[in-house]
């Protein structure tokens, strides 16, 4: 059991140097604040749903322009509800 728990903190203690001299060599991956998803360029941000207010990656909502504005539902049920309302 000890042997185990001290492989663990050898593993552990490699993990953070090297990540720690990837790091200061400046091999950081930036992430993008756009994702090409091939229907053009769409900012991968949280935005809340007007219907049910939950949040939801912009991304994998369903966007519409309505009264030449654009929203954007985390359902196609929401969109729905929202539709009917108004």
């Amino acid at each position: 059991m000890i042997k185990l728990l001290l492989i663990f903190v050898i593993i552990y203690f490699c993990f953070k140097v090297v990540k720690s001299t990837v790091k200061s060599l400046g091999f950081n991956v930036a992430k993008s604040s756009q994702v090409n998803t091939g229907h053009g360029n769409i900012e991968n941000v949280m935005i809340q749903d007007p219907v049910c207010n939950v949040y939801f990656a912009k991304e994998d909502g369903v966007c519409n322009m309505i009264g030449g504005k654009e929203l954007c539902f985390c359902s196609e049920k929401c969109r729905d509800k929202y539709l009917a309302a108004h």
